[in-house]
């Protein structure tokens, strides 16, 4: 087609060859760039660096020293009980009259052995608490990683499952090892300067077994109730009625403790099933608490008006002194 000083060309798309196409002119200048991790390799990368800082939280928290000492400490402890077992469970070594109202059965003892792990997971694995409060202090001087989900290769709730993970895996290389090498080095010193010890070598592969599932179960449910929690309502109500409903049906007999402690049901049953759904449990609910971390980054301000006066006047029975001060800014602190 031509016009007045113009010439118009039209071909098909189909004549053109785009098998080459030529450079856009960017260039790296030498620099390897890194793509993004995905799926395993960014779960794993991120374990990885969560233990480190783990590690050095608690150095930072407790010196190096202490941080040695410790599992130290513990092992010994441990291996002292071990050879102290044979006048708790009333062994042939330690008999002495009217035995059986001295000593304590076996059952007893791994209930006494699993109860204190229970209690001490349940008040380690509020994950969700602890997100959110890093979350709140990311303006400070030390950040973590669960302050900054926006810079991982992870979503925010799987991030929190990554910390589950790192945690199980931190507390049994921190508490559960040394207290098996306790009970193996106990063992050792069977028949030396007649010390005698009722424990053999192979139950201490199903203690740690059994001590890790209790472990992982009191963090996935600890975890899971400060999940809910930060959903509020009606979680916030019906969370507080259910464990104390648990604690009455334990306490009157009503629900069976070596059922509801998993650890504790494997160990006395020895049971290598058991043990696989203990853990498979314990993994499955911190998976599903993590799943109910909102993607929320973003911190909310909330506005009130003075509290501390009005509370402070109320709490005129406790008189003029600082007592009632301090009492009333433990209320608004619990109001806020």
């Amino acid at each position: 087609m031509t016009m007045a000083g113009t010439f118009i060309e039209t071909r098909s798309w189909t004549d053109d060859d785009f098998s080459e196409s030529g450079s856009l002119g960017t260039s790296s200048h030498g620099v390897m760039l890194n793509e993004p991790l995905r799926g395993w390799a960014a779960f794993s990368a991120t374990f990885r660096v969560m233990f480190v800082e783990e590690a050095r939280k608690s150095v930072e928290f407790a010196k190096k020293r202490q941080m040695v000492l410790f599992p130290l400490l513990l092992a010994l402890v441990t291996a002292i009980s071990t050879i102290g077992l044979q006048f708790l469970v009333g062994d042939s070594t330690a008999q002495t009259a009217d035995i059986d109202s001295k000593t304590f059965t076996w059952e007893e003892l791994r209930f006494a052995l699993h109860l204190p792990m229970f209690m001490f997971s349940l008040g380690m694995g509020t994950f969700a608490f602890m997100g959110r409060d890093a979350i709140l202090r990311r303006t400070g001087t030390k950040n973590f990683l669960l302050a900054a989900p926006a810079l991982q290769p992870l979503p925010n709730s799987m991030a929190h499952f990554v910390y589950f993970v790192k945690e199980v895996l931190f507390y049994v290389l921190l508490i559960l090892t040394p207290i098996i090498a306790g009970m193996a080095l106990g063992i050792l010193l069977d028949g030396v300067a007649g010390i005698r010890t009722p424990l053999l070598w192979s139950s201490l592969p199903w203690t740690w077994l059994a001590m890790a599932t209790t472990l992982g179960q009191g963090l996935a449910l600890s975890f899971l109730a400060s999940s809910l929690w930060l959903r509020g309502r009606p979680y916030t109500v019906v969370g507080p009625v259910a464990v104390v409903a648990i604690g009455i049906g334990v306490g009157l007999g009503h629900l069976p403790v070596d059922v509801l402690l998993w650890g504790l049901a494997a160990q006395s049953s020895q049971s290598g099933v058991a043990i696989l759904l203990g853990l498979a449990l314990s993994f499955g609910l911190g998976l599903f608490a993590s799943l109910l971390i909102l993607d929320d980054f973003d911190v909310s301000v909330v506005e009130r008006g003075d509290l501390l006066a009005p509370m402070h006047a109320r709490l005129g029975f406790l008189g003029k002194g600082n007592i009632r001060l301090i009492v009333a800014k433990e209320f608004v602190d619990l109001f806020r």
